[in-house]
């Protein structure tokens, strides 16, 4: 799945459908060429739409990446960063963090 950026109302699109370079992965931190879903996820639910129709395939992505405890393992991060915001493929703190977020805004009225 990869995120799209079109006026159909669907926040991802399966493969066949999108262009290259919209790859959309649990990536941490945000950087221009690349965001991770939990951050896209959670800035929308603050905005008030995480429950919206065109958010379902999002939720199910995120949720089929969880581990048995709810946690997220990193698929990407800066090679380069002053900062180690963890290893790709441990479980890592801010990406499950992010997607705490994104669930108790949820499902609360703004």
């Amino acid at each position: 799945m990869y995120f799209t950026r079109t006026t159909e109302r669907k926040v991802l699109k399966k493969e066949d459908q999108i262009k290259v370079g919209d790859l959309l992965i649990i990536f941490f931190p945000a950087e221009p060429i690349r965001a991770g879903l939990p951050l896209i996820i959670s800035a929308l639910s603050i905005l008030g739409v995480g429950n919206h129709h065109a958010m379902t395939e999002s939720w199910e992505l995120l949720n089929a990446k969880k581990d048995e405890e709810g946690r997220l393992k990193i698929d990407g991060t800066l090679s380069k960063f002053p900062y180690n915001f963890g290893k790709v493929g441990d479980e890592n703190k801010w990406v499950t963090f992010y997607a705490l977020l994104a669930e108790k805004y949820r499902t609360e009225k703004h």
